[in-house]
């Protein structure tokens, strides 16, 4: 499972903008880059590897395990969670 952080405005409806930079943030930690390699074998290519850490710490989230049982049983069994 992945748990995203989702922004709302100050009306309360989605941060579209912010969505789609996070969404980019995403592609670009999980795409590999397919380039030729440069000569220069004292360049790192790090842009991906930055990007991985971008998204782990400001687009998804990881709650503890008991919370994730939570979070799951709330999906899967409404029988036990009152509905609002």
């Amino acid at each position: 499972m992945i748990f995203y952080y989702i922004h709302f405005d100050q009306n309360g409806r989605l941060d579209y903008e912010r969505f789609m930079k996070d969404e980019v943030t995403v592609m670009e930690a999980g795409l590999p880059r397919f380039k030729l390699e440069s000569a220069d074998r004292s360049v790192i290519e790090a842009q991906q590897r930055f990007a991985k850490r971008r998204r782990d710490h400001s687009v998804w989230w990881k709650p503890d395990s008991r919370l994730e049982s939570v979070i799951v049983r709330a999906a899967l069994d409404r029988r036990n969670f009152r509905r609002l």
